[in-house]
């Protein structure tokens, strides 16, 4: 489905909502399709509804969000996230890296690196650890 604003979503028909899930899957189908112009509409919605930019989960996407954009839950699903990044890098590789949110290869590093470091981080606080590992 496309939005006013001209970005994209993929809905989950069984439970009427978005899941990264699903729009992770779909942007590897639109890379494998040449398919730019619905990956763009895709990754658009994601960073715009799925985001998130602060508190404990600062740096994943909410994993189930409403059809108007309003998250339904506040954390992360980690396949999402690895389909998101593996869906950039092929991206970048087929069609370069944009400006901004377009900007493929960057975002893809930035998932990599808040999924393998954001977890050590939590770990080490809920250990008592001060120091980041």
């Amino acid at each position: 489905w496309e939005n006013d604003e001209g970005l994209g979503y993929v809905m989950d028909t069984g439970n009427h909502d978005v899941r990264t899930e699903g729009m992770s899957y779909a942007m590897m189908i639109a890379v494998q399709y040449d398919r730019k112009d619905v990956f763009d509409k895709l990754w658009g919605w994601v960073m715009k509804y799925m985001f998130m930019t602060e508190g404990l989960h600062k740096g994943y996407f909410a994993w189930s969000v409403d059809l108007s954009g309003v998250p339904n839950a506040d954390g992360p699903a980690p396949d999402g996230e690895e389909y998101f990044a593996m869906a950039l890098f092929l991206a970048s590789g087929r069609w370069g890296d944009g400006e901004g949110v377009y900007e493929y290869s960057r975002h893809a590093r930035s998932i990599l690196h808040t999924c393998v470091h954001r977890g050590r981080m939590a770990r080490a606080t809920r250990c008592g650890i001060r120091r980041t590992i």
